[in-house]
């Protein structure tokens, strides 16, 4: 994939506004959940599994996995963007990730401690009610819920966060 396929993928991110509409429904009631994280290791791909364990009990939770480094294959048994699946436009390529994006989650957690281009733009195309990330300043434009939380804190710690914060909203 050709980077100028990545400088059409991240200008579409930054162009796209959501409408201001946020999730009528409870976290408590959700039967529909989407994670997106960016691979990194073994130990994270076990913290998402272990949150995704902790959320899952009659739900539907689906997953998606981008992979920015061509060199390394995740051991994940979930599905993987990676840069291979963009076309020289900045289209996505890929019918697993296109679906993931057009599944209209009750919630999408972002389950990484910092927003890459490639996660805005995943992000801003998606479906889903409400969207569950870090607090940063160009946070604002891809989530509704953003969590504060120190970016040395570890994965387990930003997710227990999130689910604080979404099961006391009502």
């Amino acid at each position: 994939m050709s980077l100028l396929g990545r400088k059409f993928l991240s200008k579409r991110s930054r162009s796209r506004k959501r409408p201001g509409a946020l999730s009528s429904i409870s976290f408590e009631l959700a039967e529909s959940i989407g994670i997106l994280y960016t691979w990194e290791d073994n130990a994270k791909e076990a913290e998402v599994n272990q949150f995704i364990d902790s959320i899952s009990e009659g739900r539907n939770i689906s997953c998606l996995c981008f992979n920015e480094d061509k060199n390394i294959n995740p051991e994940t048994h979930h599905p993987i963007f990676d840069f291979s699946q963009l076309s020289m436009l900045g289209n996505i390529e890929s019918t697993e990730t296109t679906q993931f994006l057009l599944k209209p989650f009750n919630y999408l957690f972002h389950l990484d401690l910092e927003l890459n281009e490639t996660c805005q733009a995943l992000l801003s195309t998606s479906q889903a009610q409400y969207r569950v990330g870090l607090h940063t300043e160009e946070g604002e434009k891809f989530y509704e819920l953003m969590i504060g939380i120190n970016k040395s804190a570890l994965l387990h710690n930003f997710a227990g966060q999130m689910l604080k914060y979404v099961n006391a909203m009502k």
